[in-house]
């Protein structure tokens, strides 16, 4: 129930906080219309390096301050910002406030996601199918509060000011909303510490500072994979977009009111999507995640082909519901990877740093394409060649995806293990027994393993008696069994 509360909190913090940071998006480009194409460029840096920071302080401050708090401090913020817009007025003001919105908007959700993981964490008996259905509820949530609030800023409030009262009345009720999650999710904490408390402290013993738990991240291989994955994803991106870019403008002839309705389409596929096909699709994979992964990144190299090279909108409509689909299977399945890993007390690093290396490739990627692919006069060789380098990505990603993924993240759980080893061995010594037991039934040997066998046993049993009493009455009796063999034998060779 506490799971469900924190749940329900957490995605109506997140529709009411980007509905409130989106109202004011319509005005943006009208009050600052000022700005030219360096001024933009300058903007999109920006924002790419407030990302960055955002990313690093967050991930640096995940383990020593939890992410429902940091919620609350980010509400809290945000308010504090819009306030400053009412009582200042200036096209600085604005693009600042456009900036942080989206930094603020992206930060919630990678927020949420690591309290959702975090919660998951002494829960086995979650699969992936109920955390993909999960983080489909947040991410379609995300996706339709983000179409939402622009059409409501451009259709009801007719001035900016307007805008802006309504999205500090909002960012209030966030505040609220936001303390009851830090009180849902403390009271969940609470209750499951006591099944998990020499977890706790031995790991809280083991590392002491947030640079420490960052370089322990650093240095783990199912992390390294994860950030590898990343930013193979984003590059493939950034080589792609210009591209696009330019067959929207000169291909299709795309308007700016065109290039805002194929956005929200796109949008509203996408929360579709997550909300709806993000678990079934999980759960015909089954242990195959892999193969999944690889499918989807064909689909997502080819389909990226045929969309430069067509020229009709039907093919173009059909080919983004394939690659919407296929990229939002990745995007949930890197997701829940994350809530598989061995050190889940650094989920929220790792969330971070996911968004550290996809906010650095989306920073890097342009100025590395325009300074190796220069595109000059020769448009279809420029095309070519981002094409080759967004197959080359996927193809990187594939390669570590059938090497390393099944190795990290699908395999059962080590109770499961276990208890197939205990299994496996029992058997073989019941069978050995009825060879071994003409020869010597009290053989040392035997007898040892045959107690270790049954301690094992006894400790994967629940914990309805004391273990200790438990094995040592086995001991106890098996070795008055042996005894009495031992007596009779002796008996037989007298007589």
């Amino acid at each position: 129930m506490r799971d469900q509360r924190v749940e329900q909190f957490g995605r109506g913090f997140l529709f009411l906080s980007t509905l409130a940071l989106t109202l004011t998006a319509p005005f943006h480009s009208d009050l600052s219309s000022e700005c030219d194409k360096e001024c933009f460029s300058l903007i999109q840096s920006t924002k790419a390096f407030l990302s960055l920071m955002m990313a690093v302080l967050f991930g640096m401050t995940s383990d020593i301050i939890k992410p429902e708090d940091m919620l609350f401090c980010l509400s809290i913020v945000n308010l504090f910002v819009n306030i400053i817009t009412i009582s200042t007025t200036g096209s600085f003001m604005l693009i600042a406030l456009s900036i942080f919105s989206s930094s603020s908007i992206n930060q919630s959700y990678v927020l949420l996601r690591a309290l959702y993981s975090q919660t998951w964490d002494n829960d086995n008996s979650l699969s992936d199918v109920s955390k993909a259905h999960r983080f489909g509820q947040l991410g379609s949530t995300l996706s339709l509060s983000c179409i939402i609030g622009p059409l409501i800023g451009s259709y009801i409030f007719g001035s900016f000011q307007d805008a802006v009262y309504m999205t500090s009345t909002l960012l209030l009720i966030c505040i609220y909303v936001a303390y009851q999650l830090s009180v849902s999710s403390q009271a969940m904490r609470k209750k499951r510490t006591v099944d998990s408390t020499t977890k706790k402290t031995l790991s809280v013993t083991k590392i002491k500072s947030s640079f420490q738990s960052l370089q322990t991240i650093l240095l783990s291989p199912e992390v390294l994979l994860l950030l590898a994955l990343k930013f193979c994803m984003a590059v493939s991106y950034g080589l792609f977009l210009p591209v696009w870019r330019e067959s929207l403008l000169h291909t299709f002839h795309f308007s700016p009111q065109n290039h805002s309705v194929y956005l929200g389409l796109i949008a509203m596929v996408y929360a579709f999507c997550q909300r709806f096909l993000a678990s079934r699709i999980l759960s015909m994979a089954g242990q195959h995640q892999d193969y999944l992964l690889v499918f989807c990144v064909i689909i997502l190299s080819v389909g990226r082909v045929v969309l430069v090279q067509t020229t009709s909108l039907l093919v173009v409509a059909v080919v983004m519901i394939g690659l919407v689909t296929a990229l939002m299977t990745t995007n949930t399945l890197v997701a829940i990877a994350c809530t598989n890993l061995s050190q889940k007390t650094y989920i929220g690093s790792v969330y971070s740093l996911l968004d550290f290396t996809e906010s650095l490739a989306g920073l890097l990627i342009p100025l590395i394409s325009a300074v190796l692919l220069p595109e000059g006069r020769d448009k279809e060789a420029y095309t070519f060649r981002s094409l080759c380098g967004v197959c080359v990505s996927y193809l990187c990603f594939s390669l570590l995806v059938l090497k390393f993924f099944n190795h990290y993240f699908i395999h059962p759980t080590p109770e499961v293990t276990q208890e197939k080893k205990m299994t496996q061995k029992l058997n073989e010594k019941r069978g050995g027994k009825k060879h071994k037991r003409t020869k010597s039934p009290t053989s040392v040997v035997f007898f040892k393993e045959d107690i270790e066998a049954v301690t094992a046993i006894i400790k994967l049993c629940p914990k309805k008696h004391n273990r200790d009493d438990q094995i040592n009455t086995v001991v106890e009796d098996r070795q008055t069994m042996v005894a009495k063999e031992a007596d009779e034998e002796k008996k037989v060779k007298l007589d």
